[in-house]
């Protein structure tokens, strides 16, 4: 028997791999059968931290804030009871990640999270 080292799961992947076996235990369970679940766990937690990142740094988002609209996208699914068909795949992350030579987190990356603010309402005040 070959044994293949897998990588270490940082603090948010374990989270969230904790995560999807609670709330999402078919998929987890899929997931682990295709042998694909730590690395599908992986790429949420490095999307997450990508996305974080940009939404703190590159627009200048509060950290709770850009939290709130993040941590649900990849990381934190809905349960299966409350939303049992996700509108994306996990085994489709890992080919979301940026490129190592290609910018940190390209605008679609963005775009791409439920109800996010555009990078244009990033930077104007808020009516109200």
């Amino acid at each position: 028997m070959v044994l293949v080292a897998q990588p270490e799961l940082g603090a948010l992947a374990l989270q969230i791999k904790q995560h999807w076996k609670k709330y999402r235990p078919r998929m987890s369970r899929e997931l682990e059968q295709a042998g694909h679940l730590d690395e599908s766990v992986s790429a949420a937690a490095e999307l997450t931290s990508h996305v974080l990142h940009d939404l703190i740094f590159q627009k200048g988002l509060p950290r709770d804030r850009a939290e709130e609209l993040v941590m649900h996208q990849w990381a934190f699914l809905p349960s299966e009871k409350e939303q049992p068909v996700l509108g994306v795949d996990p085994n489709s992350f890992p080919a979301m990640l940026p490129e190592a030579s290609g910018p940190r987190v390209p605008d679609q990356r963005l775009s791409m999270l439920n109800g996010a603010p555009t990078s244009a309402s990033l930077t104007e005040p808020t009516s109200g």
